[in-house]
C-alpha cells in the first residue's frame, strides 16, 4: 500500500524555505533592537551579518543558516540594510566552520531554545494528534 504524503510541495515550500516577497521578508526577518545590539558586538561586517542571519533564519524557518542552501539575496539585502554593511561582506562569513558553529549555539541561547529531546517526542506527538483531530490537512497539522 501506497503511503501517503502528509504536506504537497506547496506547503513543503510554504513552512521550510525563507520567503522571498517583501511583506514576508520585512514581517519575518526585521531585527529588534537586542538582535541588532548582538550582532554589533561581533567584529567586523562579515561576523555581524552571518550573526544576523542566523538569529534570522533560525526564528523563520527554523532551521538556522544552512551552508548548502546559503540566504537568499533580498533577505541578506534586507538585513544587511538593517546593520549598515554590504551584502557583500557575508561572502567571508564563517571561513572557519568553527564561526558558523559558535554562531549557532550563541543563537541558540539567544533565544531560548536547546535540541530535541526524547521526552519531547510525547508532547509534538500529542499536539500533532489534537490538530489532527480538526483536520487532516498536513499544513495545519504541522504548524501545531
Amino acid at each position: 500500500m501506497a503511503r501517503r504524503q502528509l504536506l504537497t510541495g506547496d506547503e513543503r515550500h510554504r513552512l521550510f524555505d525563507p520567503p522571498v516577497d517583501e511583506t514576508a521578508i520585512i514581517g519575518h526577518y526585521t531585527l529588534s533592537p537586542e538582535d541588532m545590539e548582538l550582532a554589533g558586538r561581533r567584529y567586523g561586517p562579515a561576523n555581524r551579518l552571518g550573526l544576523a542571519a542566523q538569529i534570522a533564519l533560525t526564528r523563520h524557518p527554523g532551521f538556522g543558516l544552512q551552508v548548502e542552501t546559503g540566504i537568499p539575496d533580498a533577505i541578506l539585502q534586507y538585513l544587511a540594510a538593517q546593520l549598515f554593511v554590504d551584502p557583500a561582506a557575508f561572502g567571508m562569513y564563517g571561513k572557519r566552520a568553527q564561526t558558523r558553529g559558535d554562531h549557532g549555539d550563541l543563537v541558540a541561547r539567544y533565544l531560548g531554545l536547546r535540541p530535541f529531546r526524547g521526552g519531547d517526542l510525547t508532547i509534538a506527538l500529542a499536539q500533532a494528534v489534537k490538530a489532527a483531530e480538526r483536520t487532516d490537512k498536513g499544513e495545519p497539522i504541522m504548524r501545531a
